[in-house]
């Protein structure tokens, strides 16, 4: 499909139909002429590019063909024949005739179609010309021995089956590939009220060539936004017409029975492809897979898979890939429903572990705020005890010190009586016990007598004693005096308190 085929055909047809070529003019002429040509034709870019590599040769042959066609065949002359052939009033002999005429002025307007420039398409398409309206009625007109040719045999069957014999109607469908080749046309022939009807219809045909054409093109109405809908729609036009038991199954009965023709085959798997898998509702996809399952395209497909064609393995393949497994799916929704019970059972347990190690938490956090308080308690008392400990170790070292110096003190009173009493038995000193209690000291001189002087014995105290006391301290004569026993040891201090813990 496209319009780059008719270009490389003129080369072949310029001889025949231009007999006389006409000067080529200037370059910088020939570039703009060409350039009017290449807009007209309405090519996509890369095509277009394509024929810019032309040399000035062939750019001018070009050139010339869309001017001869322009010129020669104007749309509303092809409208015309064709609304002619249509007549039902026609005796046999003339329609034998027309019949000849209809498939030479059908492919000079496919040419047309298909090779002059926009405007020209336009213009068989207005609503003066309704060019669209004379073609799908011609075109229904043509195939109408394929689908009633069974049930009757009247002249008028018989005739309507001369056209088909001209395979006329794969000429029609060629013409409408041309002028859906163009935008403005295929939106034309998707809003039409019976073209893609017709089209549909047109599959009742013997020609495989026909038949793969009417599926391309089928393909590409599917495609579009709202295309699906129709196809569907003009299928089911086809079932009732055609007194299908199940849509599709004329076409299904077609693939089975052209195995022999590949590209057919080929177009056919891909239109399948292209309707059940386009849809974009699962539900609505099952259904269609399901109505070709129903027609045996599953088991015909098993057997074809391994087929030599590249191409159509490809398509089957793609079917294959994208086909929806309906057990699978089921098997799958089951093991996912048990999954979320056990996903449900396990969130729930999770739910109550989680509860549960809340519970715990909040526990644990209690005895922790707890055993804090009791601990900073213990470390109070522990100071306290450490205070007390200090303040205790204190005291008794100052006990212990106090007692030492009372020993001391005792000591040496206790040697100082021991050594006065010494000192009066040898006559050195008397001792006079006052009534208070204290005693005085009396020196005494040698032979006993003395100067009466008496020393109270509170103040010895203040006279240091040794072991080797002279009298002249006491105010006596100056005498050694003999040691002093010694006295008993003081008893021991008493134990410090334990540590603390």
């Amino acid at each position: 499909m496209g319009n780059i085929e008719s270009v490389d055909g003129h080369s072949e047809m310029k001889h025949h139909i231009m007999p006389l070529k006409v000067p080529m003019p200037d370059p910088t002429e020939l570039e703009e002429k060409f350039a009017i040509v290449l807009n007209s034709m309405n090519l996509p870019p890369d095509k277009a590019r394509l024929l810019r590599q032309y040399d000035n040769e062939k750019k001018w042959d070009l050139i010339c063909d869309q001017e001869r066609f322009q010129v020669k065949n104007p749309p509303h002359t092809y409208i015309q024949k064709l609304r002619g052939y249509l007549d039902p009033g026609v005796t046999r002999k003339k329609f034998r005739r027309r019949v000849q005429e209809s498939t030479k002025v059908l492919r000079e307007l496919e040419i047309s179609l298909r090779t002059n420039h926009i405007g020209w398409v336009r213009e068989f398409l207005n609503d003066e010309n309704r060019g669209l309206d004379v073609l799908v009625e011609y075109l229904s007109f043509a195939q109408c021995a394929v689908i009633y040719g069974s049930a009757s045999n009247t002249k008028t069957i018989k005739n309507s089956r001369l056209v088909s014999q001209k395979d006329d109607v794969h000429v029609c469908i060629m013409c409408l590939r041309a002028i859906m080749n163009y935008q403005y046309g295929f939106n034309m022939v998707m809003s039409h009220e019976h073209a893609v009807n017709e089209i549909a219809l047109s599959l009742n045909n013997k020609n495989s060539r026909t038949k793969a054409l009417v599926l391309e093109l089928l393909a590409a109405v599917c495609l579009v936004r709202g295309g699906h809908e129709i196809i569907l729609s003009a299928f089911d036009n086809f079932k009732e017409v055609c007194k299908e038991k199940h849509r599709f199954e004329r076409l299904m009965d077609y693939f089975h029975c052209e195995e022999g023709n590949i590209d057919f085959m080929v177009a056919c798997m891909q239109f399948i492809n292209i309707v059940v898998h386009s849809v974009e509702d699962m539900n609505f996809r099952v259904h269609l897979q399901y109505e070709f399952t129903k027609l045996g395209l599953d088991d015909y497909l098993e057997k074809s898979k391994h087929t030599e064609s590249d191409k159509l393995s490809v398509q089957i393949q793609a079917y294959l890939d994208n086909v929806f497994d309906v057990g699978g799916l089921l098997e799958d929704a089951e093991t996912k429903n048990a999954a979320l019970e056990k996903v449900d059972e396990l969130e729930e347990h999770l739910s109550h572990v989680t509860e549960k190690l809340l519970e715990v938490e909040n526990e644990t956090m209690m005895k922790v705020a707890d055993l804090e308080k009791i601990l900073l308690q213990k470390d109070k008392d522990l100071q306290a005890i450490r205070e007390t400990y200090e303040s205790t170790n204190t005291q008794v070292n100052t006990l212990r010190r106090m007692i030492k110096e009372k020993d001391a003190a005792f000591q040496r009173h206790f040697n100082i009586e021991k050594r006065l009493l010494e000192l009066e038995k040898q006559g050195t000193i008397r001792l006079h016990k006052k009534p208070d209690g204290d005693i005085s000291i009396e020196p005494l001189g040698v032979g006993g007598g003395g100067s009466g002087i008496g020393i109270p014995l509170g103040n010895v105290g203040q006279f240091p004693l040794g072991s080797a006391t002279r009298l002249t301290d006491f105010g006596g004569p100056d005498a050694s005096l003999p040691p002093a026993s010694e006295a008993p040891p003081p008893p021991p201090p008493p134990p410090p308190p334990p540590p603390p813990p």
